[in-house]
């Protein structure tokens, strides 16, 4: 994808290169590969990569082969690094995503409690969002979906276990 200093975006191409060697040397050669075909060898000033480990040290090797160019990570994977950070910083917000996350866990590893909590649930039921710890926005979606369900979730607690809860 190309985007000029106009703001305008082009899709040029790309290659899928997540089944091949994950090494630095692997996206320098096929960045440089890119780079070098007449329509962009002028004309590109920013190149964003994945922000895995050797996609930083082939943007560091390919800056230093092309001070023309600015080679960045990819900003949305930052910003999900950025905030994960911050929740970690406040235990409470970790156990609340823990707690969740099993809740989650509990119910999709189940068939059958999974069935239970649906018919608990009844004709609005929208399945529960497993967490990634990479993405917030899926834990994000885990946290809503548990809190969007939760008198369900107990109703189908109380059907697998009828006699535990204390009164």
């Amino acid at each position: 994808m190309l985007k000029t200093s106009a703001g305008q975006v082009f899709v040029y191409g790309g290659e899928n290169i997540s089944g091949q060697s994950g090494d630095a040397q692997t996206v320098i050669e096929k960045t440089e590969s890119l780079l070098s075909e007449p329509v962009l060898c002028e004309k590109v000033k920013a190149v964003i990569t994945d922000s895995a480990g050797p996609y930083a040290k082939a943007r560091c090797e390919l800056s230093k082969l092309r001070p023309d160019i600015v080679f960045l990570p990819c900003f949305a994977h930052q910003i999900n690094l950025t905030i994960g950070d911050m929740f970690k910083s406040f235990p409470e917000f970790k156990e609340t995503l823990d707690a969740a996350g099993a809740i989650v866990a509990f119910f999709n590893r189940s068939v059958g409690n999974t069935e239970r909590l649906k018919q608990a649930a009844g004709p609005g039921f929208r399945s529960l969002e497993s967490p990634c710890n990479t993405r917030w926005s899926s834990q994000f979606a885990c946290l809503r979906s548990v809190s969007n369900i939760l008198v369900d979730i107990e109703v189908g607690l109380d059907r697998l276990f009828p006699h535990t809860r204390s009164v």
